[in-house]
C-alpha cells in the first residue's frame, strides 16, 4: 500500500514538471503598470493607471468586484472611461466628477486565452478614497434666534455646532473671534455615520456660564477636514447683561491724607445695561446726598481713620459694591485720661501705661521727670522693686513724624496715711453759693471722708441745699472734697471739720468759713456812710450859720450901745488942725478916742481903735474882717 502511494506521488510530480516546462515556452501577458491607491476629493477627476504587455485576453475594470465593461467608453458608466491606446497597452481608468459612490476598490483584469493556453491576470487591488467636504457648519442657536445671543450673567449656556455629510468626519473646534481657542473642558464632540456608511455628521456641544467677559464677544465654530483646504466657520455674538463691575479710586489728596484734608473718591462702574444707580456708605451707614460717581468728604478728622467707605452700584440685573478704607494721618492722642496716679507698697512692682494712638503708630519713650535716661520705648513701663527714690512723676512722650509730640504724666506714690493740706480758711458771700474745700493727699484712695459743722455731721441735704463732691485733681494724688452750700445763711458760716481715713491711718483738719463782704454790700455801706457824713456836714453848717447869726445880733446890740457914746465923742471940736498934713490923726485926738473906749474890754478896744483909724468917715459900719474875728473869738 505504501509503495502504491509513493509511486503515485512520483507520477504527479513528473506531470507538473512537464507542464511548467511547456508553459515556459509560451509568451505570457503581464502588467507593466498596476493601479495604486489614491485619494481624491469629490467632484474632481482621478485616473487609475493600468498598462499591459503581451496582452492576449480582454481587459476590464471592476469596482468592488463588479465588472464595469470591456469597452473603452464604458457606456454604462458615463463618468468612467478607459483611456489610452491599445498599441501602448494603456487601459487606464479615468473617473470624472468623482462622487462618494466611487469610494471603492478597483482592479484591472485581463482575461486568458484557451487557444494559446495563456492564463488571465489580475492587477493588485487599488483603493480609491473619496473625500467629501462637509456641509458648512451651523450653530443651532443661530438658526433659532439669530446671530446675537441675549443672555444674563450667571446663566448656563449651551451652544451646539453641526457639520454634516463629510468624509471623513470633520473636526469641530470653538474659537473666539480673536483666534484664541476656548477651553475644551466643557466641550463635547461626537460623530454619526450616514446611511451610505461612508459619510458622517459631526456635532460639538459647548457648555459655559455666561459672564461679563463674554459680553459683545463673538465666538466661532470651525469645521476642519482634509476634504477642504479652507476653514469653514459659523459664528455667534453674545449680548450678556451683567451687574455692575466697580472700581473705587482715591482722587484727592495725592499722597498722605491728614486731618482737615478733603477726600474725593471716584467710583467707576461697567455694566450692561448701563442705567446705573449709585449709593455710598460709610461704616455701613448710608451717606445722604446726591452722590453719583464721586464722593467728597470735607475736613476729615481722626475719627474717620480706618472708616470703610463703600460704593454700591445697581442696575436691572443686580448690584455690586466695592470698599475703600480711609487712611488718615494724625498726631499722637491720648486714648484715656492724660494723668494717672499709682499707689504701691514699698518693694513691689508697678506697671505704668501710656495709652496713645496715632497714624502712623506713635514712637514712645519713657523717662522719669528731670532725668535723661530712657526707661522704655513701649506703651507699658514696668518699674520694679519700688523705693522712695523711684516714687515720683514719670513722663511718657509720644511722637508721630510730621506732628507735635505729646506727653502723659504718671505718678508713683508710696501707700501711706492720708494728709490734709491747706488752705484752711475759705470765704463766702451771704445768700450765694459757697464752696468749702478739703485738699486730701491719700494713697490708696480714702475709704471714708466725713465733714462736721459745729460738731454736727454734714450730709447731702437737697432740702437745705447742701451737697458734697469728692474729685481727684488731675495729675495729682490729691482729692478735693467739697461741701457746696447753696444760698448760704449766716448760720452756715463758722468752723468745719474735715476727716479722712484710709487703711493706713486717719487725718483731720479744722477749716473756717468766713463771710466776705460783697461789692453790693460795700456800696451800700459806703452810701450809708457818705449819707451820714453829708447829714453831719449840713448840721454843722446850720449850727455855724445859726451861731454866726446869734453873734451878729449880739454885736449889733453892742454896737448900738456904743454908737451913742461914739456920737458924743464925734460931736466935740475936732477940726482940720487935728489932722496932720499927711492925713494922720493927731495925738490929742487919739487920746480922746481912747477915753471913750475904756468902757469896752481891752480886746474890743483894740479892734475899735483899728476900726476908728480905718473908717473915720463911717464909724457906724462894722467890717467883715471884724465880724470874722469876733466869730473866731467866740468859737
Amino acid at each position: 500500500m505504501f509503495r502504491y502511494n509513493l509511486s503515485k506521488l512520483f507520477i504527479i510530480n513528473y506531470l507538473v514538471i512537464q507542464f511548467n516546462y511547456s508553459n515556459s515556452q509560451i509568451i505570457q501577458q503581464r502588467f507593466v503598470i498596476e493601479p495604486g491607491d489614491q485619494t481624491v476629493v469629490a467632484g474632481r477627476s482621478v485616473t487609475l493607471t493600468c498598462r499591459v504587455a503581451n496582452k492576449v485576453g480582454t481587459i476590464q475594470w471592476t469596482r468592488d468586484g463588479f465588472g464595469l465593461g470591456i469597452e473603452r467608453n464604458l457606456s454604462g458608466f458615463s463618468r468612467y472611461t478607459m483611456i489610452g491606446k491599445d498599441d501602448e497597452g494603456d487601459y487606464s481608468l479615468e473617473i470624472t466628477s468623482v462622487s462618494i459612490e466611487d469610494d471603492a476598490i478597483f482592479q484591472c483584469q485581463v482575461s486568458g486565452s484557451t487557444d494559446n493556453k495563456v492564463p488571465g491576470i489580475r492587477s493588485r487591488s487599488a483603493v480609491l478614497t473619496v473625500l467629501v467636504p462637509p456641509n458648512p457648519p451651523i450653530i443651532v442657536q443661530v438658526q433659532a434666534q439669530g446671530d446675537l445671543l441675549h443672555t444674563t450673567e450667571g446663566t448656563l449656556i449651551e451652544l451646539n455646532c453641526e457639520a454634516n455629510g463629510g468624509k471623513p468626519a470633520p473636526e469641530l473646534n470653538w474659537f473666539y473671534s480673536t483666534g484664541e481657542p476656548v477651553s475644551t473642558k466643557n466641550v463635547t464632540y461626537w460623530t454619526q455615520t450616514l446611511s451610505d456608511g461612508k459619510r458622517f455628521n459631526a456635532q460639538s456641544k459647548w457648555l459655559f456660564i455666561a459672564s461679563k467677559e463674554y459680553d459683545n464677544r463673538t465666538v466661532v465654530c470651525r469645521a476642519e477636514s482634509t476634504a477642504v483646504s479652507e476653514q469653514l466657520d459659523a459664528s455667534i455674538r453674545f449680548d450678556v447683561k451683567y451687574a455692575p463691575e466697580i472700581q473705587i479710586q482715591l482722587l484727592e489728596p495725592i499722597g498722605q491724607t491728614k486731618v482737615g484734608d478733603t477726600i474725593i473718591l471716584s467710583c467707576e462702574a461697567k455694566a450692561s445695561p448701563n442705567v446705573l444707580l449709585y449709593k455710598w456708605f460709610k461704616n455701613d451707614e448710608i451717606i445722604v446726598g446726591d452722590h453719583e460717581t464721586q464722593l467728597t468728604l470735607s475736613a476729615v478728622d481722626r475719627h474717620m481713620n480706618g472708616a470703610v467707605v463703600v460704593c454700591q452700584v445697581s442696575n436691572s440685573v443686580g448690584s455690586n459694591k466695592v470698599s475703600h478704607t480711609l487712611d488718615i494721618s494724625y498726631g499722637p492722642i491720648l486714648k484715656a485720661p492724660p494723668d494717672y496716679v499709682y499707689g504701691v507698697d514699698l518693694g513691689r512692682d508697678v506697671r505704668l501705661k501710656c495709652d496713645v494712638e496715632g497714624n502712623p503708630k506713635p514712637d514712645i519713650t519713657w523717662k522719669m521727670k528731670d532725668k535723661h535716661k530712657v526707661l522704655a520705648t513701649e506703651a507699658e513701663l514696668v518699674v520694679k522693686d519700688v523705693t522712695d527714690s523711684k516714687a515720683g512723676k514719670y513722663i511718657c512722650r509720644a511722637a508721630v513724624k510730621g506732628f507735635s509730640e505729646i506727653t502723659s504724666v504718671s505718678i508713683i506714690q508710696i501707700n501711706g496715711s492720708p494728709r490734709i493740706h491747706d488752705p484752711y480758711i475759705h470765704y463766702g458771700l451771704l445768700g450765694e453759693t459757697v464752696n468749702i474745700g478739703c485738699y486730701i493727699e491719700s494713697m490708696p484712695k480714702p475709704s471714708q471722708i466725713v465733714w462736721y459743722h459745729n460738731r454736727q455731721k454734714v450730709t447731702i441735704d437737697t432740702n437745705r441745699g447742701i451737697n458734697i463732691n469728692d474729685n481727684r485733681i488731675p495729675g495729682e494724688s490729691t482729692i478735693l472734697s467739697t461741701v457746696v452750700i447753696y444760698n448760704a445763711k449766716l448760720s452756715d458760716f463758722g468752723e468745719y471739720n474735715c476727716s479722712v481715713k484710709n487703711k493706713f491711718g486717719i487725718d483731720t483738719q479744722t477749716i473756717l468759713l468766713v463771710e466776705k463782704i460783697s461789692f453790693t454790700s460795700l456800696v451800700t455801706y459806703v452810701s450809708l456812710l457818705l449819707t451820714a457824713l453829708a447829714v453831719i456836714v449840713l448840721l454843722t453848717i446850720f449850727v455855724i450859720l445859726y451861731l454866726r447869726r446869734l453873734k451878729r445880733k449880739e454885736f449889733d446890740e453892742k454896737l448900738s450901745h456904743n454908737s451913742s457914746e461914739w456920737t458924743d465923742v464925734s460931736s466935740g471940736s475936732v477940726d482940720d488942725s487935728d489932722m496932720s498934713t499927711d492925713g494922720s490923726v493927731s495925738d490929742d485926738t487919739e487920746a480922746s478916742v481912747g477915753v471913750q473906749m475904756k468902757s469896752l474890754s481891752s480886746t474890743e478896744a483894740v479892734h475899735h481903735s483899728r476900726r476908728s483909724q480905718r473908717s473915720r468917715t463911717t464909724p457906724d459900719v462894722l467890717l467883715d474882717y471884724d465880724i470874722n474875728y469876733q466869730f473866731k473869738q467866740y468859737i
